[in-house]
C-alpha cells in the first residue's frame, strides 16, 4: 500500500530485489517502481539487471514483486526533490521513523516466521530488523534459525546484520567465519574485511 501511495503522488519508488539467475544462482538486484494497477495487481518496474521490457517497464504481479523484495527485508528508497519532503513525510506517517519501521518490519518477519518456521527469509528479516532495534541478542537466535534452514551463499555480499549482531554479543569466531566464508567467495565487499578487523 505505501509503495502505491508513493507512486500515485508522482514518487519513483527503488526497492533491492532477490533473483534467480540462471546458471549463476541467487543475487541482488535494483528495481525501480514506476506505475501500478489494482485491477490487474500489477505493478511495472525498471529493472537495474533485466532491463525495461517493452519500454514501459517490466510486469510484476504484486505477490510476486514481493516474494522477491521480501529477500531484503522489503527495504526502499522514495525518490524525491527537496521541496516535495513534507509530502513524503506525510506519506510515510508514523514510519519517518526508522525505529518505527523496524519495529513493524520485525512484527512482520515474526508473524511469517511463525506461520511457516522453514522460511528462512522470514528469519533473515527478524534478525536484520532486531539488529536495527539494537535487539542483538534476538538478532542472533533470529540469524541461527535462517542459516540453519540455509540460504544464498551471496546474501553476505550484501546485507551485514549478522555481522553486527555476532560483534555485538561478543561472538567474534563466529564473525570471522562469516567473514572468511565470503571471502572464499568474493574479494569485493569491504565490509568482510572491516568486520573481521574489528573482531581481530
Amino acid at each position: 500500500q505505501l509503495l502505491k501511495k508513493f507512486i500515485a503522488a508522482g514518487f519513483p519508488v527503488i526497492i533491492e530485489s532477490g533473483y534467480d539467475v540462471e546458471d549463476l544462482g541467487w543475487m541482488g538486484h535494483y528495481e525501480t517502481i514506476v506505475a501500478y494497477d489494482d485491477a490487474s495487481e500489477t505493478f511495472w518496474v525498471y529493472d537495474s539487471y533485466l532491463g525495461i521490457g517493452n519500454g514501459f517497464g517490466r510486469e510484476h504481479r504484486y505477490d510476486e514483486l514481493d516474494s522477491w523484495w521480501r529477500h531484503f527485508n522489503r527495504t526502499y528508497i522514495v525518490v524525491f526533490p527537496l521541496e516535495r519532503e513534507n509530502e513524503v513525510r506525510e506519506i510515510l506517517g508514523p514510519h519517518v521513523d526508522p525505529l518505527v519501521s523496524a519495529q513493524s518490519a520485525l512484527s512482520v518477519a515474526r508473524q511469517e516466521a511463525a506461520q511457516d518456521q522453514t522460511d528462512a527469509w522470514a528469519w533473515f528479516n527478524a534478525g536484520t530488523s532486531a539488529t536495527r532495534l539494537g535487539q542483538y541478542y534476538d538478532a542472533a537466535i533470529y540469524f541461527d534459525e535462517a542459516f540453519r534452514q540455509g540460504l544464498p551463499y551471496r546474501l553476505l555480499w550484501y546485507m551485514f546484520g549478522p555481522y553486527e549482531a555476532y560483534y555485538n554479543i561478543a561472538r567474534y569466531d563466529d564473525v570471522v567465519t562469516l567473514a572468511n566464508n565470503t571471502e572464499a567467495t568474493t574479494v569485493y565487499v569491504e565490509e568482510t574485511n572491516y568486520w573481521r578487523g574489528m573482531a581481530y
